[in-house]
C-alpha cells in the first residue's frame, strides 16, 4: 500500500487526514495535561475527535517516512516531525524516489 501512496503522491493525489489536530508535546507537558484534566473532560475530548475524524487534505504519502536519507545527518540523530502526520522526518534508504520506483518496477 505504501508504494501506491508514493506513486499517487507523485501525481499530487491527496487524502483526508485524521491527524489534523495532533501536535507535538514534550513528555512532561503531556503528563501535566493528563494530571490536571479531569477524566470526564479527557473522555469528552476523545469523543469529539471521533465525531469529526476529517481534517485537512494532505499529499497521499504524507503519513509515510521520507524515503531518502540526508547525507548531512546521522541516522541516530532525532528528526522529529512537527506537522502531526508522522513520528519522524528521518529517511531510511540511500536512494531517490525515482530510483526506488524504478527498483520496484
Amino acid at each position: 500500500m505504501s508504494i501506491l501512496d508514493r506513486i499517487k503522491a507523485g501525481h499530487r493525489a491527496k487524502i483526508d487526514s485524521a491527524a489534523f489536530d495532533l501536535k507535538v508535546l514534550a513528555q512532561d507537558e503531556a503528563a501535566e495535561i493528563i494530571k490536571v484534566t479531569p477524566v470526564r473532560d479527557l473522555k469528552q475530548q476523545k469523543q469529539q475527535k471521533r465525531k469529526n475524524p476529517r481534517g485537512r487534505r494532505v499529499v497521499r504519502d504524507a503519513w509515510l517516512a521520507p524515503l531518502s536519507l540526508e547525507n548531512s545527518k546521522l541516522a541516530a540523530d532525532p528528526q522529529r516531525h512537527t506537522d502531526g502526520l508522522r513520528c519522524s522526518d528521518l529517511g531510511y534508504l540511500p536512494t531517490s524516489h525515482a530510483d526506488y520506483i524504478k527498483l520496484l518496477r
